[in-house]
């Protein structure tokens, strides 16, 4: 018989061994319920259930204490619910609890950050992706430059007015569209707690959308469908939907049907074909007549996620879709495309940069080369943008956005663009008769740029926000120059898209009585007395007109009848260029210079400092109208002989070079990159040169089409500087007819600056 000694130890260690076996057994059972949460979690999750999948992540964080996989998806789940401010929490437990985290998990909170609006966190975020990728990713990259070109997004923000729609329902509003008077969308309201993958069609009245309840839609397609988008053909009424197909791959795919019963039902729709394309295709969007489809997909893996497609109609159906060339498509997704005017495209984007999610881009298809531009604050926020559509007029409008976070849903928000037009006429003071060929400057308050135009019928236009003032300066020949505070909106007026500024009146120059009628040789006698009056005699050199062929630009800065004395033309200029005299007409005209360009002279003019000074053209030795003078230099038949490139030219390489407002001389990042075409101009002698020049649309026709005359002549001085034979390099001008990016009155200065340019294009 063992000691009782023993008999305690062997009881004791009986006693752990089935404590540690009730652990283990209590742990696996554990693990097992941890397990099968984890399976049904991952399975709502992959369904997009994300509301229950969020729940059941969550009891495996509270049942575990921390578990990394199951917060990582417990902050998918609410980023994708819009939650962002629980997402954010789920995040921050992920980075201090977990021993380690992958790389893509600092891109996407840095990306969740940015929604927050939190920019300089998410900066830190993005740059540690990139440190732990050993690259440089390009969607972080363009997440950085949105960060520190941060304020740019806002430059614009007073000419929008937004406000949430409250008729929007208490679901998913997606995908607006107009049609007919109406404002058609679709919504997961009454599937929410069920199946928030379906959705039903409804609309509203265009004119009436805040007073009104959204009425849902009729027609087996438009009801409980699994839809991803929409839209309709302006001019044949086609309706195109992406439904979710019932076959085995379970892709989204296109149908078309019609609206009928007044805008109240949808007939039964039918598959579209689309050649030798079989991936997703959704957020549809179509020209007016339905020969254009635009789509998403995420059909070709490795060059990013969602990219837009575009495709043409042909016999059967819809040709070959093909990714949209250029630089629309990113590393991240690109989503619900809207075309205007069968030539602009605005998109939704998260990989272009911006405030943060999907920010609202547009861009013009036929420039391909052309970067999308962001529409900026506050059609876009730090949230999510998309779905945007414009009313005929072009300066209303509904997007969708999940801004308000109250609302934890997407909703539709309508906007109005404030830009207004407004007009003026200048009139001669004592006649009231409209003035032809009238010189304008017209400058913004608090603004030190100015935009310069020709009123060539008296008649000239202001676009602007309401409220915005200007200052005018308002100049013709014989004329003394006025200068006019103008209000382009007073609050009557406010929601008017045209404001008549009324008549400006300017008065004569002040003139001494006319000498009488004498012979010829007496009034030649009487100029040889006026010029040599001892008292009143000027230092100022007297220049003889010059007999040329070409058209010179003089700038005048006084008139008398008697010569001014030194310290009288000191007063009137007090700048460094030499004062030059001569005589005309009976009068002593006094000049600071000779140009041969009205560009040139008109910034002379600007920064002279005289109030009232003037430009005057001269051919020949005589005097021409100012309007006549641009005509002659800059309309003329020196480009008309440019042969145009054609399809059997080859193409290498197109350039674009930009200006300031106004100006023909590119700053030093342009000469930069000219510098650079210089060199390989050079090293490649059989490439050819053809430029052409651009303006924004401000300003008349034939002022603009002498600036962009100005600026392609500018490049080619530029380039034959830098040792390229002229005959290699031809010039075009087309002014303010060909824009690089469409706009009307909504213009914006950073759509103004990609007008103002010069498109360079190498050929062979």
């Amino acid at each position: 018989m063992p000691p009782k000694t023993k008999l305690k130890n062997l009881k004791k260690i009986r006693l752990v061994f089935f404590l540690l076996t009730l652990i283990l057994c209590i742990g696996s059972a554990s693990n097992k319920k941890v397990s099968k949460l984890f399976e049904k979690a991952d399975s709502f999750y992959n369904e997009n259930n994300y509301v229950q999948a969020l729940k059941l992540y969550d009891k495996i964080i509270t049942r575990t204490g921390f578990d990394g996989r199951a917060c990582l998806q417990a902050a998918r789940c609410s980023r994708f619910l819009e939650q962002y401010t629980i997402s954010d929490q789920y995040y921050t437990q992920l980075f201090y609890k977990s021993e380690e985290v992958e790389p893509i998990l600092f891109l996407e909170y840095g990306e969740l950050l940015m929604k927050l609006g939190r920019q300089d966190e998410a900066r830190s975020y993005f740059a540690s992706y990139n440190n732990l990728m050993n690259s440089n990713d390009l969607r972080v990259l363009r997440n950085i430059e949105s960060i520190e070109n941060y304020e740019k997004y806002f430059v614009d923000s007073a000419f929008v007015n937004i406000e949430r729609i409250t008729a929007s329902t208490n679901g998913d509003d997606l995908n607006p569209v107009i049609y007919a008077g109406k404002i058609f969308f679709e919504s997961n309201f009454s599937y929410l707690k069920s199946t928030p993958a379906q959705k039903d069609m409804y609309s509203l009245s265009l004119y009436d959308f805040n007073t009104e309840d959204p009425e849902k839609l009729s027609g087996k397609s438009a009801i409980k469908s699994e839809m991803a988008g929409f839209t309709i053909a302006r001019i044949t009424g086609e309706i195109i939907q992406s439904i979710r197909s019932e076959s085995n791959d379970k892709n989204f795919i296109l149908y078309r049907a019609f609206i009928e019963d007044e805008g109240n039902k949808v007939s039964k729709a039918d598959p579209i074909s689309i050649e030798s394309f079989d991936g997703n295709a959704c957020f549809p969007a179509i020209s007016g007549d339905g020969k254009i489809l635009i789509f998403a997909s995420n059909a070709e893996t490795g060059v990013g996620g969602w990219d837009l497609y575009i495709a043409y109609r042909n016999t059967y159906g819809y040709n070959n879709p093909k990714r949209i060339p250029g630089f629309v498509n990113t590393l991240g997704d690109e989503r619900n495309p809207y075309l205007m005017n069968d030539s602009i495209l605005i998109f939704a984007s998260n990989g272009h940069g911006g405030l943060g999610g999907f920010d609202l881009y547009y861009t013009n298809l036929n420039h391909p080369s052309s970067l999308p531009k962001n529409l900026g604050f506050p059609i876009n926020s730090n949230y999510d943008e998309f779905g945007l559509v414009l009313d005929d007029d072009r300066l209303k409008g509904f997007l969708v956005s999940n801004r308000e976070q109250q609302h934890t849903f997407s909703d539709l928000y309508s906007f109005k663009l404030n830009k207004i037009r407004a007009w003026g006429e200048v009139t001669d003071h004592q006649t009231g008769e409209n003035l032809k060929n009238v010189a304008i400057n017209i400058t913004g308050k608090g603004d030190d740029t100015s935009q310069f135009t020709l009123a060539d019928n008296g008649r000239f236009e202001i676009v602007g926000n309401p409220g915005d003032e200007f200052r005018l300066s308002i100049w013709r020949e014989g004329y003394s120059m006025e200068e006019f505070s103008v209000n382009i909106a007073t609050a009557a007026s406010i929601g008017l898209h045209e404001v008549e500024l009324g008549r400006f009146p300017i008065e004569r120059q002040d003139q001494t009585i006319e000498l009488p009628a004498v012979e010829e040789e007496t009034i030649i006698q009487e100029e040889i007395v006026l010029v040599e009056v001892p008292e009143k005699k000027s230092h100022a050199e007297e220049k003889p007109q010059i007999q040329t062929s070409e058209t010179i630009f003089r700038l005048q800065i006084a008139a008398n009848r008697q010569p001014l004395s030194d310290s009288e033309i000191k007063a009137k200029y007090s700048g460094d260029l030499d004062v030059f005299v001569f005589n005309e007409d009976n009068w002593f005209k006094y000049a600071i210079g000779e140009y041969n360009s009205f560009y040139e002279a008109n910034l002379a003019r600007k920064r002279c400092g005289v109030k009232d000074a003037f430009i005057a053209a001269y051919r020949e030795g005589n005097k021409i109208e100012l309007m006549k003078a641009i005509k002659q230099v800059y309309i003329s038949s020196e480009m008309d002989n440019v042969p145009d490139l054609n399809d059997n030219t080859t193409i290498i390489q197109r350039l674009i070079i930009y200006f300031p407002t106004d100006g023909f001389h590119p700053d030093n990042a342009e000469i930069k990159k000219l510098n650079q075409l210089i060199q390989q101009l050079i090293s490649n002698p059989n490439i050819k040169v053809e430029i052409d020049g651009h303006t924004d649309n401000r300003g008349s026709s034939v002022y603009n089409y002498g600036l962009a005359t100005e600026r392609a002549r500018t490049i080619q001085s530029i380039l034959v500087s830098g040792g390229i034979a002229e005959s290699r390099i031809s010039l075009k001008s087309f002014g303010k007819d060909k824009l690089k990016v469409e706009c009307n009155n909504d213009c914006t200065s950073q759509v103004h600056r990609e007008n103002r340019r010069a498109e360079i294009i190498l050929y062979e």
